[in-house]
């Protein structure tokens, strides 16, 4: 199971590097539009990430109750 963990994590570590490589290979404004949208699509991620993963508060009838 070890050596299937590791064969995974090498596969994806040279995916990376290849697309880091491609970039390269890019004119630079457009290098910079794929990193930058790199950068918001991981920050978009780990913002909806929290949204679902955030705990619920008590909303049941929040907004009618009476005071007396």
């Amino acid at each position: 199971m070890f050596e299937l963990l590791k064969i995974a994590t090498f596969e994806i570590i040279t995916k990376f590097y290849s697309l880091i490589m491609f970039l390269n290979y890019l004119p630079s404004g457009m290098s910079e539009v794929v990193g930058i949208t790199m950068v918001f699509a991981f920050l978009v991620g780990v913002i909806l990430a929290a949204m679902f993963t955030a705990d619920k508060g008590n909303t049941k009838n929040l907004y009618t109750k009476t005071t007396r």
